[in-house]
């Protein structure tokens, strides 16, 4: 179902086209198009249209001395829970923080728009979760456990829910600062 609204109705209707996107083409096409009279602002798109991908589609409105400049929104027919969870990349992970990257979901296999992140993180001694937005893909976990192991999740979601990929890292035991204490005492003493 697409709607839209003008200023002023045009002479000779609205097309209304629609194509496929994809990760490798932003218009994989086939290109579809349809025909409305000029008294209509809605049309159902009923053909050459599946639940879980991702269309770009633009209205086009008809006027006696040409078409006027389209007004495009990427849509989804129906949404549903990705195919997949999010590539995790490996950690960066510095004494008592850890920070984490991942990739977008290519879109043949997000089946929706992508709402959010959920990284959650756990260790022998509790868990976490921090959520953040969707154009978000790192975040530096903090205040974590000196030499300890943690298995993290980073859910993607959609209207319709999330799934997770995980990855398993271990903080240092001995941070930069740890290494200074440790090092001056043995310098103190070595010119003495």
């Amino acid at each position: 179902f697409v709607e839209w609204k003008t200023s002023r109705p045009p002479e000779n209707g609205y097309v209304i086209e629609w194509c496929l996107i994809l990760d490798t083409s932003p218009f994989a096409g086939p290109l579809h198009w349809l025909h409305k009279g000029n008294t209509s602002e809605m049309a159902w798109l009923k053909e050459n249209v599946e639940q879980y991908k991702r269309y770009n589609i633009s209205v086009y409105s008809l006027y006696d001395d040409g078409p006027d400049n389209p007004f495009s929104v990427p849509a989804y027919l129906q949404q549903d829970v990705p195919a997949e969870g999010p590539d995790i990349l490996a950690p960066d992970v510095k004494h008592t923080e850890a920070t984490i990257k991942w990739c977008e979901i290519p879109v043949e296999k997000r089946r929706g728009f992508i709402t959010n992140y959920t990284i959650f993180y756990k260790s022998a001694k509790g868990e976490n979760s921090v959520t953040v937005n969707s154009t978000v893909h790192n975040y530096t976990l903090k205040s974590l456990q000196k030499n300890t192991d943690y298995v993290l999740y980073v859910m993607a979601s959609t209207v319709k829910g999330g799934i997770n990929s995980s990855i398993h890292f271990k903080t240092d035991s001995h941070g930069q600062e740890d290494t200074v204490v440790i090092v001056v005492p043995v310098l103190v003493c070595f010119l003495l």
